[in-house]
């Protein structure tokens, strides 16, 4: 069953609720952005899969940008620079089924600002990436 579906059906509750929601906004900020119908005169955006910007926030709460401690403000001046290179986000947290920290939310309020796309690794050295249409785990390429 989707997560989705599981959500309407109330079979989700609780602080799962939030964090999904959150992760449910970012999918939708990329389906739109990703599906506007092209015109002969636009250009498909295209991402530089080579700059990569890789957020983890730990249990208690620590976030990190390319392995180092940081605060949502060095998050953001991090993803201004990665906006002029048209990079994008590889996210993980840690204790990713357990209680989120409180930071969870302003780290993908502010990725989403950013409009950045973002994939999700259940493994802190990002080398999986989480299917969002099964939830399931997948070897990063």
């Amino acid at each position: 069953m989707t997560l989705l579906k599981r959500l309407v059906l109330g079979e989700i509750r609780g602080w799962r609720v939030k964090v999904l929601v959150s992760v449910l906004g970012v999918v939708a900020l990329l389906l739109a952005t990703g599906c506007n119908t092209q015109t002969e005169s636009s250009v498909e955006t295209s991402y530089n899969e080579s700059a990569v910007l890789k957020v983890s926030i730990l249990q208690s709460g620590t976030l990190l940008v390319d392995g180092e401690t940081a605060t949502i403000e060095a998050l953001d001046e991090a993803l201004t620079q990665l906006d002029e290179v048209n990079g994008v986000v590889w996210y993980y947290r840690e204790n990713g089924q357990g209680e989120p920290p409180a930071i969870v939310t302003q780290v993908l309020d502010t990725i989403v600002a950013h409009e950045r796309p973002i994939s999700f690794s259940s493994k802190p050295d990002f080398s999986d990436v989480i299917d969002l249409n099964t939830g399931q785990s997948q070897p990063r390429n």
